[in-house]
């Protein structure tokens, strides 16, 4: 069996303690949503699959059950730290300006960057609720997980 993990929604947990400070939530990736999860959901799914022969052999695409923007994200942050925070949609460029400003290396930019593209592409949107239905339960809400994650 092969597990095929969306994003973690604990990978913005950095983004979200910086924006109890800034009131900001910076990225390149427009509108576009990301059905991540909770590191929780993920292991609760790994931990069917291994011991259900039911799931032998199969590849399962995991995802969050409700896809988020990072105005999404920047919504649930204010709900968490009591303060409004803002998602700032800047251009790619602008991101790398930013980042190498605040001293990455050329090469860390660019990886930071792709990803956003990525992001903004698409590639982790997704209305696949095999997760849900591995699990036999919704998948944690962005808020709560964020809230463990801090």
């Amino acid at each position: 069996m092969l597990l095929r993990n969306n994003w973690y929604i604990e990978n913005y947990a950095r983004d979200v303690a910086t924006a109890a400070e800034t009131g900001r939530i910076t990225a390149a990736v427009g509108d576009a949503k990301v059905a991540g999860a909770a590191r929780v959901d993920f292991a609760a799914a790994a931990a069917v699959a291994i011991t259900d022969d039911a799931y032998l052999g199969r590849t399962l695409e995991l995802a969050g059950d409700v896809p988020f923007s990072y105005a999404d994200l920047a919504a649930a942050a204010s709900e968490i730290h009591g303060r409004e925070v803002v998602y700032d949609a800047v251009t790619p460029e602008q991101l790398r300006a930013n980042l190498l400003g605040f001293g990455l290396d050329e090469g860390t930019a660019g990886f930071v960057v792709a990803l956003d593209e990525g992001i903004a592409a698409g590639a982790l949107d997704s209305d696949d609720h095999t997760l849900s239905q591995v699990i036999g339960r919704p998948t944690t809400p962005l808020a709560e997980a964020l809230r463990a994650a801090l």
